[in-house]
């Protein structure tokens, strides 16, 4: 907590610092001042999915549905029930691989946003604390470190968990106009996939990503369709 407040001080709109504030307080139990810190974080982007998820379990569904009528976020209560409908192309189920022990993985509900971190030639998938939880297949992970350093962006969900297996919806929310016609998950092999309405993502990516050297990127995702064409 006191690494997060110096750092506020020099920055005092840093959202990943106020949303650590925040949850650091809502697990003391001052849910009042955690919602003060919330609520301040919602000011500066009031879509954050964080932000919202730690104020609706700061009060009561009665309670957050008041307090987010007076402010910039609007009434969007976290629903786990949501619709998963499907959009070739754009959506993708994945089972994630190297999964993280069973009581990380136990922590997590349905709908949670997670984020994707690219490390060289992986792609993790970590909550929203920076607890690792699993990686994506190889595959998978070469073509999104590709599209996502080209500019794509994406959403990441929990879709559902278990003691030895985590399965996540990834859903590409905005394309790079490089790849204006390149698809994020191939449609010839006649998939479906996944999407929760457009509501109910943030604007804002969970990616983040470590430098790498990858100037041939573009040219790396056309051999590979290529070579799956072949």
């Amino acid at each position: 907590m006191e690494i997060n407040a110096k750092l506020l001080k020099t920055d005092c709109q840093n959202i990943d610092c106020l949303n650590r504030l925040g949850k650091a307080y809502l697990e003391l139990g001052d849910n009042k001042k955690a919602a003060t810190i919330l609520r301040k974080v919602l000011k500066i982007d009031k879509y954050n999915p964080i932000a919202q998820k730690n104020l609706a379990r700061a009060f009561s569904p009665a309670t957050v549905k008041k307090t987010t009528s007076n402010s910039q976020v609007g009434s969007t209560p976290r629903n786990p029930a949501l619709d998963f409908l499907e959009e070739p192309g754009k959506t993708k189920l994945i089972n994630l691989v190297n999964l993280a022990p069973t009581r990380t993985l136990l922590k997590q509900k349905q709908a949670d946003h997670l984020n994707l971190v690219l490390k060289r030639h992986t792609v993790m998938a970590e909550d929203s604390d920076g607890n690792y939880l699993g990686s994506l297949p190889d595959d998978l992970a070469h073509r999104l470190a590709i599209l996502i350093k080209g500019g794509n962006k994406y959403c990441v969900l929990v879709k559902s968990v278990s003691k030895n297996g985590l399965i996540i919806f990834v859903r590409e929310t905005f394309r790079a106009k490089k790849y204006t016609d390149t698809p994020s998950f191939a449609t010839n092999s006649g998939d479906y996939f996944s999407y929760v309405r457009d509501e109910l993502v943030a604007d804002t990516p969970n990616v983040t990503t470590e430098e790498d050297d990858d100037a041939s990127a573009a040219e790396k995702l056309h051999a590979d369709e290529e070579s799956e064409a072949n």
